[in-house]
């Protein structure tokens, strides 16, 4: 793989320097520090930046990125910390022509990956797109994968109007003695005028495979206070042959979704959402209701299959004590039983946070966190973050 750290770094000393001529800027930052105190201490550094240049003030021309680095300030001086670029991108954008180069986020159609590439798109009614380049790695370290077992391509046609979608897509990942895969992608979605519902429908074939990779339907829509949600999907784990996961006999399953929530009156809200997993060995569900309003919080969850059982509940509870000022409270209860093995656990969480604006560009918060189960008897834990907002520059032509 080929270091990306240096290049990374010269870059945005660059684009710092060079604000003059780049016109406008927008930053935003979040930093926290996070300590713990388990079989040894450990202080750990967050740092979390996303930043947009909009070049020579004028919006076409713009570069974006979002970048992560996190180090344990206890052994800082035996590590050099976790850098990671999630996105770090040229793009030109004018009316319905995007073009992109670099680290990107690439959902569309069959194609779920972030691109270390280059991707245009184009159209309205009528819209197309094409992509490649390689697949970024695994956990978005400053680096680029090697080609053959990432050379990633493919492409979309769609079609919009009214309220419907037809879209085919391609996506193909791997190249050479490197084992990838070859998924054909059609999804269409209408909203019906008759009933106040949306259906969709998605379905991935796996080509270099011969079978159903995906296969989604969806409902979802309003009818006067009530909203709602079903979709019933059935997929098989998409693991590459090099990949890690490999080692593991994933199995195929069906899942189906159901979601309601009520607005019995303004600011409250009650709701429900069940969840029933189907595989060859086994059949897990999950129910949770709950009820939330202005000031917080409070819902029940349980879980049973897998020859285990999970049943608990949490409530949150936030209370603004003036215009800069805010005050939130935390609880998480569960019991859990493995059947097999005859076992129980209880765990319980708890957090209080404050949050306090103190300039219009700049917020801080602090959590004291406490945790008890079987493994921590109490653990108690302390995160400081600090939320920066910068804009600079102007727009040609604005006062």
């Amino acid at each position: 793989m080929i270091k990306l750290h240096k290049y990374s770094i010269c870059i945005t000393i660059c684009l710092f320097l060079s604000q003059a001529v780049l016109g406008r800027m927008s930053i935003n930052t979040a930093s926290s520090i996070y300590a713990m105190d388990e079989a040894e201490r450990h202080v750990f550094f967050y740092e979390k930046a996303d930043w947009r240049f909009d070049i020579l003030g004028e919006s076409k021309w713009s570069v974006n990125s979002s970048v992560r680095w996190r180090t344990d300030l206890s052994d800082a001086l035996k590590q050099r910390g976790d850098f990671r670029i999630y996105n770090t991108y040229i793009q030109y954008k004018n009316r319905d022509f995007i073009g992109r180069l670099g680290r990107q986020f690439l959902f569309d159609g069959a194609a779920g990956l972030t691109l270390d590439g280059i991707s245009i798109s184009a159209g309205d009614d009528f819209g197309a797109g094409i992509f490649a380049g390689i697949e970024a790695p695994y956990d978005r370290s400053a680096e680029l994968s090697d080609y053959q077992p990432s050379a990633t391509f493919g492409g979309r046609l769609s079609y919009r109007r009214r309220g419907l979608l037809y879209k085919i897509s391609y996506v193909s990942v791997g190249s050479g003695d490197r084992e990838g895969y070859q998924l054909l992608g059609l999804h269409s979605s209408q909203k019906l005028r008759i009933l106040p519902v949306s259906i969709s429908l998605r379905v991935d074939y796996n080509i270099s495979k011969s079978h159903l990779q995906k296969g989604v339907i969806r409902l979802k829509g309003r009818l006067s206070r009530l909203e709602y949600n079903l979709s019933v999907c059935k997929r098989l784990p998409l693991i590459r042959q090099d990949s890690w996961f490999s080692s593991f006999d994933l199995k195929g399953y069906t899942q189906v979704r159901a979601a309601l929530d009520y607005t019995f009156t303004e600011g409250w809200n009650i709701g429900a959402a069940a969840m029933e997993t189907i595989s060859e060995e086994d059949l897990i569900s999950y129910l949770e209701v709950f009820i939330s309003g202005e000031k917080g919080l409070l819902g029940y969850r349980f879980r049973t299959g897998g020859h285990s059982s999970l049943n608990g509940f949490y409530f949150d509870l936030n209370h603004p004590m003036s215009d800069k000022v805010d005050i939130n409270l935390g609880f998480n209860y569960d019991r859990y039983n493995n059947y097999d093995a005859e076992y129980g656990s209880e765990a319980l969480s708890a957090v209080f946070a404050a949050r306090y604006q103190w300039r219009d560009w700049c917020i801080l918060k602090g959590e004291l966190q406490s945790l008890s189960n079987d493994y921590f008897e109490s653990d108690w834990r302390i995160m400081l973050t600090a939320l920066t907002s910068f804009k600079t520059g102007r727009a040609r032509g604005m006062k």
